[in-house]
């Protein structure tokens, strides 16, 4: 469970290895500089030093998200987008012939996104949720698409829903957008003088500290001088650049872009 929590947190054991699967495949890609090293120096004592401090920074960076509530946080805004940007330009389609102008749509949006956006109601979710899937491994193919019978009910729900679920279904929509193009950012230090030997997540004021981290297969492990130095702990914070809510204008935009991406895609395939 990555979900995290505030405040103090007790001496927890973490272990994702799924999350730390992915920052592995993030940060340290195949045919990087550390992937090189790592190969060229396979079996020497350069190589194993290499490769426990890539573990020891891939361990601490998971624990320090399973600690923080940023991803679930980010994921349940993300989760608002219940139309797909194929669904809002179906949706702001609708909204322009009620609202006569695109001046006037734009404004009736607008006027919506200074406060946090009501959920999508009963109908639309109805409407536009089809049967879930089990969720893709990080690993694994991406899932079957909805059902085409799914899909047009989706769409003839969006041609036909009220102005006040138009509203609510765009506004989750470029509330959505921005909690998908934000950048988490994690800065850390050794820490010393540390009184303490737990973990602890961040707050307003100070940083969160990590003392230990949970392996996957065995119990939590006091963070090696390699890292934390004569502190035995690693504080950190974490952030978000770049989380500003998306303007109107996003919605021609991300369909314009969207077709020239699918037609980029046909055409490969097509070639392939």
């Amino acid at each position: 469970d990555g979900s995290g929590g505030g405040g103090e947190g007790g001496a927890v054991r973490v272990a994702n290895p799924e999350l730390e699967q992915m920052l592995a495949r993030v940060l340290f890609p195949v045919g990087s500089a550390v992937d090189a090293a790592d190969a060229g120096d396979a079996g020497s004592g350069r190589g194993a030093e290499m490769e426990h401090g890539v573990d020891l920074l891939l361990r601490t960076l998971t624990t320090i998200l399973c600690l923080e509530p940023v991803l679930e946080r980010l994921k349940t805004l993300q989760q608002r987008d219940v139309i797909d940007v194929e669904g809002a330009e179906i949706v702001y389609e609708q909204l322009l012939k009620v609202a006569g102008s695109a001046e006037i749509a734009d404004r009736m949006l607008e006027s919506s996104m200074y406060t946090v956006p009501t959920s999508p109601s009963e109908a639309a979710i109805d409407a536009l949720a089809w049967p879930p899937r089990p969720a893709p491994q990080l690993s694994s193919a991406t899932p079957s698409p909805p059902k085409e019978s799914e899909r047009a009910k989706a769409i003839a729900y969006l041609t036909k829903c009220d102005v006040e679920d138009r509203v609510s279904l765009l506004s989750n929509w470029l509330l959505a957008l921005a909690a998908q193009d934000c950048s988490v950012i994690i800065s850390m230090a050794a820490a010393d003088a540390v009184a303490t030997s737990t973990n602890l997540t961040q707050t307003v004021n100070s940083a969160g500290l990590v003392t230990s981290v949970g392996p996957a297969d065995g119990p939590s492990g006091v963070l090696p001088e390699a890292l934390a130095h004569a502190g035995s702990a690693v504080a950190y914070y974490v952030a978000l650049a770049d989380v500003g809510p998306k303007p109107v204008t996003k919605i021609a935009t991300k369909t314009s872009k969207e077709r020239t991406f699918c037609a980029a895609a046909e055409a490969s395939a097509f070639i392939g």
